[in-house]
């Protein structure tokens, strides 16, 4: 393998090992969830600073009530696990939006149309929100293990 293509493959492993591991669930209230409408993550682009030129991220933050009262902090896009008693289950990945009319909660995502749960049928709703540390471990995991798969590419590759 070229040495273009080594890099080409450890690149493409990061970031594949950057999606797999970088985000953390978090339970919150149901009736919180409208407070996280038009959550992003945008790239603002690269500024210059005396260390270099750094790229910015512009990103907001919200702080929603946890079950037990307790304040949790959602920066940037977010994903929302909705378990109910009848459904079970229903993922809404981001843009993630929801409005409380009654005791109805209406939900939709890019993945789903908008879907009407009764607060009364609703057991547990998670988001998500970035972990760093898994991000990172993913990130090493991810390029070490392509250099262990380049390395042993490299010994049952004939030489030209």
């Amino acid at each position: 393998m070229s040495p273009r293509g080594a890099v080409s493959t450890l690149i493409v492993i990061a970031v594949l090992a950057t999606n797999a591991g970088c985000l953390r669930w978090v339970d919150i209230k149901p009736t919180e969830l409208p407070k996280l409408n038009g959550s992003y993550a945008r790239n603002v682009g690269a500024v210059p600073t005396p260390a270099g030129t750094q790229m910015v991220v512009e990103r907001t933050v919200a702080h929603v009530e946890r079950p037990d009262g307790t304040l949790v902090e959602i920066s940037g896009r977010f994903h929302a696990d909705v378990t109910t008693a009848s459904a079970g289950s229903l993922r809404f990945e981001h843009p993630v939006s929801s409005v409380l009319q009654n005791d109805v909660l209406l939900i939709q995502g890019g993945n789903r149309a908008q879907t009407p749960i009764p607060l009364g049928d609703i057991s547990a709703v998670q988001v998500s929100r970035p972990s760093p540390g898994r991000t990172t471990l993913a990130v090493v995991l991810g390029v070490a293990g392509g250099l262990a798969l380049l390395a042993l590419l490299a010994t049952f590759t004939p030489q030209l």
